[in-house]
């Protein structure tokens, strides 16, 4: 039998019986109830009429044991976490305790992902990101602002790049402040006569190049291994870019050759060509009209050279 007792500082409510809940009704309808276990069920809490402190809350996926304020959501719904106010124009704000690292931490079943905020108590002069290894992973100066990456800084977008827009220009036209790309690699170069034949010795033979936006560096090593009647002029073929089409941007460079079957009326000169993969070699001779002539009918079983020259790519 359930029942009721008064005395002179407590109201018992009795459910008699095992599992019985206490309940709370108006005109029939319940409003509340105690279940046998002690968890309190409301169809309806009027927070306005709530205040003081509730100790030690427990609840499902809550457990409140602060001696002090631990949160605070303020009327315009901005969160302070270890601290009463909100800065201006901060919707979360996270307060530590002195001599401890403050941090955020993001985890996977109690495993360790990420940690976002002071690598250690006593580094208060950067923002730091560690990984789940423990290692720093970015850190970024209180005081300059410097960014120190660990890794790589990976460009993900084709065409975007590093943004130097906050120097200064020089006095021509300006075209781009965004240095998009960054490249070394090797290269195979191999020369051919206009007629005839030039047989590249592959084994002594090679290339390296390096691309700093459009501007592309080749240096390259070649060595005949035979040849059969070679005249005209010589193009090398494989660089790793195809040359810009532009009147400014087609160089004509000195190109050493040593071990030649005779003499040159000029001197050996590579030039560009344009929206190519190659340079045409020829005997240039300066003077009151420049051009280029044969070049390949000097090259026997034993020419090579060590050369090198920069261009522009698109």
């Amino acid at each position: 039998m359930s029942t009721i007792k008064s005395s002179t500082e407590h109201l018992t409510l009795n459910a008699d019986g095992s599992g019985k809940d206490i309940k709370f009704q108006a005109n029939g309808v319940e409003k509340a109830s105690i279940s046998s276990a002690g968890a309190f069920t409301s169809t309806s809490i009027d927070a306005t009429k709530l205040s003081g402190t509730v100790p030690n809350f427990t609840s499902t996926g809550i457990d409140d044991n602060a001696t002090s304020t631990a949160i605070t959501i303020d009327s315009a719904e901005k969160v302070t976490i270890g601290t009463a106010t909100a800065a201006t124009n901060v919707e979360l704000s996270l307060n530590g305790v002195t001599g401890k690292a403050q941090r955020i931490e993001f985890a996977e079943s109690g495993v360790d992902k990420w940690l976002i905020g002071q690598g250690a108590a006593s580094e208060t002069d950067a923002f730091e990101i560690y990984n789940a290894n423990g290692q720093m992973s970015l850190s970024i100066a209180k005081a300059t602002s410097d960014a120190t990456i660990v890794g790589n800084l990976v460009i993900g977008t084709s065409g975007k790049g590093i943004d130097f827009s906050a120097t200064s220009d020089g006095s021509g036209t300006m075209t781009s402040e965004v240095l998009d790309d960054y490249e070394e690699g090797t290269w195979s170069p191999v020369w051919t006569p206009d007629s005839g034949t030039i047989v590249t010795n592959t084994t002594y033979t090679g290339g390296v190049y390096t691309k700093v936006g459009n501007l592309v560096t080749v240096h390259c090593r070649l060595y005949t291994n035979s040849v059969s009647s070679p005249t005209g002029k010589i193009t090398i073929s494989g660089l790793p870019y195809a040359i810009k089409n532009s009147p400014y941007t087609t160089p004509y460079v000195l190109w050493p050759l040593l071990g030649l079957n005779g003499s040159l009326a000029g001197m050996p000169i590579a030039n560009t060509l344009p929206n190519t993969t190659t340079l045409q070699l020829s005997d240039w001779s300066w003077g009151t009209t420049e051009s280029g002539s044969n070049i390949a009918d000097k090259f026997d079983a034993d020419v090579w050279c060590h050369a090198g020259l920069t261009y522009m790519t698109n």
